[in-house]
């Protein structure tokens, strides 16, 4: 079911999957109303289902990931959904079902090392049902949830809108220990849960708990977001458009334009035949016509492919690659 939200309501939702650990202050603040206000506003949403937990973006080197890829999977029609069943219960897989697409099946992969990709394409050819399989690696990723804009119209200089935050960069991954993990670990199933309750779980001080979620935060290791339920606003689908380049040049321009697109919410740089990965939130067909003609009239396109696929009930999903540039 199909909920109505105001603009108060796109503004804290915003905030929140910008910041999931935003204080009620500071967002009534920017916002211009009451912390009451925004508290009311916040417990209604979590009412209707519409808010549904808090998890945390990662940065996957800094937990000894040395890289993520999409395997894209032709499959026999017969087979597919057998298929598609078996490879979402492979460790550190993301199965995703694929529509309107010659490819059924998206695979995203993260790997601690090159053997890691051998072993799951392996694992992949032992499926007879398999016809062809394409991998591309991960280069770089923004992802932006707050781009949202629930179908809310509101005017250009509004306060409380958000812009999307700039990646933190690290010319390295942090050093890590086993405190810190346990700490990322439970963030990513309760995101918003007040330090003091994590230091009772970890059996560190509330301070050590601040400062060692300040310092992951600050590095650019995590980032903690709210979680929807997308079809609770009305959207319909997930479109992920692969973008190929005419001519290799500085793609910041073209970046910085999609950013520009509402309901675009992660932009990934692959390598491979296509260049970039986009993936935006729709709530009919015509928006997602609507943005596919915006891409292609970009300079420098020289061809889009599209699919589509199912909306999960809960997202962000949990822990997702944080923004790298």
């Amino acid at each position: 079911m199909r909920h109505n939200i105001d603009p108060l309501d796109a503004k804290i939702l915003r905030n929140l999957l910008q910041n999931g650990r935003k204080s009620f202050a500071e967002i009534a603040e920017g916002c211009g109303v009451s912390i009451n206000m925004v508290r009311k506003h916040f417990a209604k949403m979590k009412a209707e289902g519409i808010i549904v937990g808090a998890t945390v973006q990662m940065d996957c080197e800094s937990f000894d990931y040395a890289a993520i890829a999409t395997i894209l999977l032709t499959i026999e029609s017969q087979h597919l959904e057998s298929t598609f069943d078996q490879l979402k219960q492979m460790p550190n897989v993301l199965a995703i079902r694929q529509f309107n697409s010659p490819y059924g099946i998206r695979l995203v992969a993260r790997m601690k090392n090159m053997k890691e990709l051998e072993r799951i394409r392996e694992a992949i050819r032992l499926h007879s049902s398999v016809t062809g399989l394409r991998t591309y690696f991960w280069l770089a990723v923004k992802n932006i949830p707050e781009n949202l804009t629930f179908g809310v119209s509101e005017n250009e200089g509004e306060t409380g809108l958000v812009q999307p935050q700039k990646a933190c960069h690290i010319s390295k991954a942090i050093a890590m220990d086993e405190q810190d993990k346990n700490i990322v670990n439970i963030l990513s199933q309760e995101g918003r849960m007040p330090f003091r309750r994590i230091s009772a779980k970890t059996g560190l001080s509330t301070d050590t708990v601040i400062r060692r979620y300040e310092r992951l935060v600050k590095s650019g290791t995590i980032k903690v977001s709210i979680q929807i339920d997308p079809g609770k606003l009305g959207y319909c689908a997930n479109l992920d458009f692969s973008i190929g380049f005419a001519f290799q040049k500085e793609t910041a321009g073209i970046v910085e334009s999609l950013t520009k697109i509402p309901n675009v919410i992660i932009i990934t740089k692959t390598s491979g035949d296509y260049d970039l990965q986009v993936t935006a939130m729709v709530r009919d067909t015509e928006e997602q016509f609507r943005i596919q003609e915006q891409i292609a009239k970009m300079p420098n396109i020289a061809k889009i492919e599209t699919a589509a696929r199912r909306l999960p009930n809960k997202w962000p999903t949990e822990s997702q690659q944080i923004s790298t540039f």
